[in-house]
């Protein structure tokens, strides 16, 4: 009988797993108690989760997105003040509780909002308004053209590569860090799993499979390494730097950020 992992019913309860796989789950609930009860504790946790309902956008949505990636770009193209030493999080950009991540999150919010308005082009332009604040809005966002839209959506698919590239190469390293910094390294999960499933499911949408390839086996190492439970044993970080270094997921990445930076 197939052992199934916690990971395994994650990607049930989202219909992400294969057909085959998900026929096999499907019949395991039926027959196992003990199978039903750890996804039934899942189910609810994950349900948890996604109680926040955001509220609808107004007219003005899309303009205001767009000024705020212009005033951005403007202030990322400044020139920046000398870092301080980041630990392996900063290092990752997004570090939790301090500046770093209020800056990285913004940037993030940002790129999040303009990857869906990228697939539904021709809605950059709302109603007129009469108010000062909204002309400039809407001058500001007159800016952005299309492939200046496509540009910023590829360099926020780079930036979320990167970052996991650099998380699965301490992985690869055994990184003690991974092991001590539990509540920080969840934290560092659950955005790059939202993330990658933001971009993955944008590739396909856009036909490129390959790249929604490599970032469905990014997401799958990501929520495995999520699962991990505090004060695990060393077996069970064996096992996760055997698996990247096996899938050679890093190299992948590499080759992927390589294509991606070409369309820039």
């Amino acid at each position: 009988m197939r052992h199934w992992k916690d990971q395994d019913l994650v990607l049930y309860y989202y219909g992400e797993l294969d057909d085959s796989s998900a026929l096999e789950l499907r019949q395991a609930l039926t027959n196992s108690s003990d199978i039903q009860a750890r996804y039934h504790g899942i189910a609810d946790f994950l349900t948890q989760q996604n109680i926040y309902e955001p509220p609808q956008p107004d007219h003005n949505f899309n303009q205001r997105i767009m000024a705020g990636i212009h005033q951005e770009h403007a202030r990322q193209n400044q020139p920046a003040a000398t870092p301080v030493k980041p630990n392996w999080l900063k290092r990752l950009s997004i570090g939790v509780q301090d500046s770093v991540w209020a800056k990285t999150l913004t940037t993030s919010l940002l790129v999040l909002a303009v990857t869906t308005a990228v697939f539904n082009l021709g809605r950059w332009s709302a109603e007129p308004s009469t108010s000062s604040s909204s002309e400039h809005i809407v001058q500001s966002s007159d800016q952005f053209d299309t492939q200046t839209s496509q540009r910023v959506l590829y360099a926020g698919m780079r930036t979320h590569m990167e970052h996991s590239q650099r998380l699965l190469t301490r992985v690869s390293n055994a990184d003690p860090d991974l092991q001590r910094n539990t509540g920080d390294r969840q934290q560092v999960m659950e955005e790059l799993i939202g993330f990658n499933r933001l971009y993955r499911r944008l590739a396909e949408q856009a036909g490129d499979y390959p790249l929604a390839r490599v970032l469905e086996q990014n997401e799958s190492l990501l929520i495995e390494l999520n699962n991990v439970i505090p004060d695990s044993n060393d077996q069970t970080w064996r096992s996760l730097e055997q698996r990247v270094n096996q899938s050679d997921l890093v190299f992948k990445l590499k080759v992927a950020n390589r294509k991606l930076s070409a369309k820039i």
